[in-house]
């Protein structure tokens, strides 16, 4: 069976585009390892803050995209995996590694639920793949605000605000849609009788 030319050519078109995603991820993490030890402070609460803020909204999307309903404790504790990770990978250079990355999303993934194998792997693959729409996001913002594209996103505080922001609109987003609609009989019940005028 021949392929149609317009389906290899579109399979074609976003393996370079996923590859040149891959590229800029790693080169910037090359470059923002590179920046971390050099540097003289480093906050690890900013650190910690940073990162959690960044896995949250990477697994929230990958728990949301692959199930109808995201479990916050669940993803705020992978989250928390991520973050720690983040720290200790600053403290020890060789977990700076694209092994120990894989092993770490591996294990980040693992609160959002493990029993189906496939979903599991699954998540793991649409967080990977949030992971680098996040990436590509926040290197859109360092070109656009002329930032240094050695000190990653840290070079931008703003960023830090905006992370903040999103990671609480989707938390709120989450929890009102959880919240039942009253129904409208329940409404015209506890509205009050008015005497009507004839």
């Amino acid at each position: 069976m021949k392929i149609p030319s317009f389906i290899f050519y579109t399979f074609a078109i976003l393996r370079l585009f996923c590859l040149s995603r891959f590229y800029i991820i790693w080169k910037m993490s090359r470059i923002y390892c590179a920046r971390v030890r050099e540097m003289k402070k480093v906050y690890i609460e900013l650190v910690l803050l940073d990162n959690f803020l960044m896995d949250f909204i990477i697994l929230f999307f990958a728990m949301r995209l692959s199930e109808k309903r995201a479990k916050l404790p669940r993803v705020c504790a992978g989250a928390g995996i991520g973050a720690v990770y983040s720290a200790v990978a600053l403290a020890v250079p060789f977990l700076g590694g694209l092994f120990y990355k894989g092993l770490a999303l591996l294990i980040m993934c693992l609160p959002l639920g493990a029993r189906p194998v496939k979903r599991y792997f699954a998540r793991c693959g649409l967080a990977l793949v949030c992971s680098f729409y996040l990436a590509a996001v926040f290197f859109f913002a360092m070109l656009a605000a002329d930032a240094p594209l050695n000190g990653a996103y840290l070079g931008l505080p703003i960023l830090r605000y905006v992370l903040a922001g999103a990671a609480a609109g989707i938390a709120l987003l989450e929890l009102y849609h959880r919240t039942p609609a009253p129904s409208p009989a329940r409404i015209i019940s506890s509205m009050p009788n008015f005497p009507a005028f004839c």
